[in-house]
């Protein structure tokens, strides 16, 4: 998941998968974002819905339709804002090159089937969406947005996903490694200018600080070459966000495994206007419907990001 304050940073650009859940490090203004995982080998990410499991349609629930505002209730319209452009598995374009696919448009079309409500998807530049959502072009944006205390003067967040990072290594971890706690003297890629680099960076200082060999960090601009260094055994493990790290896992033909538990560090939330409660809460109440009933496992199961479940939808739950 990508943590931006609502604001580009003049001079530095990251890729998308990286500019969503991590614009600040805790209290600091940092220009730094999680790191996706590169794409699973021999997989196209364009054609990353097939062959996956459908999702089953769901029938209206009255009393969840009733908790819409009442324009959105009259016109059985739902308009979303979403940037396609950041890649697998949140949210991005089918083979057609229209058609949206991942976590966030199966997640809103089991929500809109819930509601009652026929939903539009109107793509856009990340950094457009939280202005779009206060000029009201649309009623609440999915583009694996982190809830920050920073954002939250612009928008409120319907929480509904955890992020945080974890590390990735080759089929059999043949380095043995069992988490961030062991990678003294070990070889670790990760993209540069990112919070997973900056992490490592503060874990070899403790390293040496303890009299053990630092951690060797490999940096690279894009996330296919952090993957390849793990792949021809230049590296021991790569660092990258849990969702993409996940879809990595799941895609990778068994030429990859997760190494413990993801580290989390935010919540990806769904932003809708700020004060319009009426739509926070139909929100929160169909993702708590799509946990009850099973979609919202299924959905999460199918892109890799079961172990990112959340047991309760919270409102403007950040952690940062």
């Amino acid at each position: 998941m990508h943590l931006f304050s609502g604001h580009p940073v003049p001079g530095f650009a990251l890729p998308e998968i990286r500019k969503r859940l991590l614009p600040v490090a805790a209290a600091a203004a940092l220009a730094v974002g999680l790191a996706a995982c590169g794409t699973p080998p021999d997989s196209a990410a364009g054609a990353a819905d097939a062959g996956k499991p459908s999702i089953p349609s769901l029938s209206p629930v009255p009393s969840l339709s009733a908790l819409l505002p009442p324009g959105i209730r009259q016109s059985k319209q739902l308009n979303v804002g979403s940037d396609p452009t950041g890649g697998a598995p949140m949210v991005f374009y089918a083979p057609d090159g229209k058609t949206l696919q991942g976590v966030e448009p199966d997640l809103v079309r089991s929500i809109s089937q819930l509601l009652g409500v026929q939903v539009t998807f109107h793509p856009g530049s990340f950094d457009s969406l939280l202005p779009g959502l206060t000029a009201n072009r649309y009623d609440m944006v999915v583009s694996q947005v982190g809830d920050l205390k920073a954002r939250q003067g612009q928008a409120d967040f319907v929480d509904y996903m955890k992020a945080g990072m974890v590390l990735v290594a080759k089929q059999g971890n043949p380095a043995h490694l069992t988490g961030t706690n062991d990678l003294c003297g070990h070889t670790v890629s990760v993209n540069t200018g990112t919070f997973e680099e900056e992490t490592l960076g503060k874990l070899t200082r403790t390293c040496t600080e303890h009299g053990k060999p630092a951690i060797q960090i490999q940096t690279f601009t894009n996330s296919d070459s952090v993957r390849l260094a793990v792949q021809s055994g230049r590296a021991d493990a790569e660092y990258c966000d849990s969702g993409p790290g996940g879809y990595l896992v799941q895609n990778s033909n068994g030429r990859f495994e997760q190494i413990g538990p993801a580290q989390i560090i935010a919540y990806v939330g769904i932003p809708v206007a700020k004060g319009n409660t009426q739509l926070q809460k139909a929100l929160q109440a169909a993702l708590t419907e799509l946990i009850s009933n099973g979609t919202y496992r299924s959905i999460l199961t199918k892109w890799g990001q079961l172990p990112n479940a959340v047991e309760k939808v919270t409102i403007n739950n950040s952690l940062l």
